[in-house]
């Protein structure tokens, strides 16, 4: 069996080196020494040369990626949301690729079906319907109905899905290793990296538990919510390999003619849509990252419901911090703000040019200042900031960029819909009423947390330094008068860090009792307005005698 499967591996390696060929990137073949792994009469039919082919390149990649099959569309599927891998134009060809085959036989469905029940599958279905819902590369849908009577969708994974994604990604890491052995300036994209990232997306999304305990945790989220509705999974009939769902009875949101007809509210959706998004993110700190118009229901009154939860994102509280300055500056119009917080995401790479930067992404921004604010393409804008991100090598964290894709999708549907769709209108309320104050309480505590374990740590650190003082492995170079200058400098330090303490019990104590009593200014309780006035003080009093200090240095 063994022998077998390194022998398919070894077919699909030459088909793969053939098409590259032939869709023109027969230069990657030739860089990564794997010629020889091409059929004779290709290697002296086709030269070596891109420019064989008069399509641009972007337009050539995808098509080799739908021409090399379903492990290849989802590779490419996932570097449509990479700005830190590839440009904008290539991310814009790339979100073309359709993840759509043709249906398997009903047999081999009821064939997996009973195989992962444990039993036949008239012991729990009244029908399934032969006709699938969807059918992609790894699984189809099927609409059926449980013998309890309950209307539900059947996701199963097709016979061969696993051993398929398996074996392509094997060949992938190997040319992922030739890529970066080979070919000049590739390392620093990582490309073994990126196919074990992949490798990973890709095997979550071959297990339907972990889609299931995802669906499980957004219906917790959204509990009792009046715009958001998540459907009920069946535990009781979910395996690695088969999911049930409860049916959604509703038109998806891609089927903008539809929902024209049944006169639908697409402002309300959109305004609904957007909430749900920015409330998985900013609020929960776990949101569908892959909201694509085919993956959201438009039910009655406007609701909206989520369904395929393959694919997810996650935001800490640090992302959840960084993100909220972003979207602030952006409903502030404040490009220096969005600038900024930009720059926090990434690490800054060697020999990066910070003004050239800037004036790049104001040149972007400046759009905010220069039009209406209701004219103001959030969608656009985004991509346009990232791309010039991938330009200067900075790398977005990856949820970042899923999330921007989230806010792209909803505002493209937006605008199909009706070019006048003002969607800063939905996310400026959003940041003035939950996001703003929410900022400002998450910063202060996360800044206090990590205040506390600085002070936490601070012994631990000390004795270090002691250790190694008394074991005579820690030198120091310092004259009389410069250990008199040090000890001053501990004395206001240590001043300060006192202060610093107060200053932060104050702070916290404020946070943690406003919601005690009646809002008297700004939404703010008196008691938390007599803490935060004390915090102020203290600032203003250890700012004053830092200044003093100053003064008294300089004369």
């Amino acid at each position: 069996m063994k022998l077998y499967q390194e022998y398919e591996e070894v077919k699909r390696l030459e088909q793969i080196m053939t098409v590259l060929v032939e869709e023109g990137f027969g230069y990657i073949v030739d860089s990564i020494r794997m010629k020889k792994e091409l059929p004779l009469h290709k290697r002296v039919t086709h030269t070596f040369n891109s420019k064989s082919k008069p399509l641009p390149p972007e337009v050539r990649l995808r098509n080799t990626l739908e021409r090399l099959g379903p492990t290849f569309v989802k590779f490419g599927q996932v570097l449509s949301v990479r700005p830190d891998l590839v440009p904008l134009r290539y991310m814009k060809e790339l979100e073309k690729l359709q993840d759509h085959v043709r249906p398997t036989a009903f047999s081999n469905i009821k064939f997996m079906i009973e195989h992962e029940l444990g039993r036949k599958i008239n012991e729990v279905f009244k029908y399934v319907d032969p006709i699938p819902l969807a059918s992609a590369s790894l699984g189809q849908v099927h609409r059926a109905k449980l013998l309890t009577g309950e209307d539900v969708v059947v996701k199963v994974q097709r016979r061969e899905a696993e051993a398929m994604v398996e074996s392509d990604v094997n060949i992938m890491r190997y040319l992922a290793e030739l890529i970066e052995k080979h070919v000049e300036g590739a390392r620093k994209f990582k490309p073994i990296s990126v196919v074990e990232e992949f490798a990973k997306w890709t095997r979550n999304e071959l297990d339907y538990k972990t889609e299931a305990r995802y669906a499980r945790r957004f219906r917790g989220m959204f509990q009792g919510s009046k715009e958001v509705y998540i459907p009920e999974v069946y535990d009781d009939f979910c395996s690695r390999r088969l999911m049930v769902m409860e049916y959604i009875d509703g038109i998806p949101l891609s089927d903008l003619e539809k929902l024209k007809k049944k006169k639908v509210n697409i402002r309300k959706v959109m305004e609904n849509g957007l909430k749900a998004v920015l409330t998985q993110v900013f609020i929960h700190g776990f949101f569908h990252a892959d909201p694509h118009p085919g993956n959201i229901i438009v039910m009655k009154n406007n609701v909206i419901s989520f369904v395929d939860f393959g694919i997810v994102g996650y935001f800490d509280k640090e992302m959840k911090l960084k993100s909220s300055d972003l979207f602030i500056g952006i409903a502030e119009m404040d490009p220096d703000r969005i600038i900024e917080s930009l720059m926090s995401f990434a690490a800054i790479p060697d020999g990066f040019d910070r003004e050239a930067f800037k004036q790049e992404v104001i040149g972007v921004t400046a759009s905010i200042h220069e039009k209406e604010f209701k004219n103001i393409n959030v969608s656009k804008m985004l991509e346009e900031v990232l791309d010039i991100a991938y330009k200067y090598d900075l790398r977005m964290p990856t949820s970042l960029v899923l999330f921007g894709k989230s806010i792209i999708t909803l505002e493209g549907v937006g605008l199909r819909y009706d070019p006048d769709i003002d969607m800063m209108k939905i996310i400026t309320p959003f940041v003035e009423k939950k996001l703003a104050k929410r900022y400002i309480i998450d910063n202060i505590a996360y800044s206090t947390q990590k205040f506390t374990r600085f002070i936490t740590e601070l012994p631990k650190k000390t004795d270090a330094i002691l250790d190694r003082l008394s074991t005579g492995k820690f030198e120091v170079d310092i004259g009389s008068k410069e250990v008199k200058t040090l000890a001053l400098e501990i004395d206001r330090s240590s001043n300060r860090i006192a202060y610093g303490m107060i200053i932060g019990a104050f702070v916290v104590a404020g946070s943690l009792v406003v919601h005690v009593g009646e809002p008297l200014w700004l939404g703010l309780p008196l008691i938390s307005l007599v803490l935060y006035g004390l915090a102020i003080f203290t600032c203003f009093t250890l700012f004053t005698s830092i200044m003093e200090e100053r003064k008294l240095r300089n004369g």
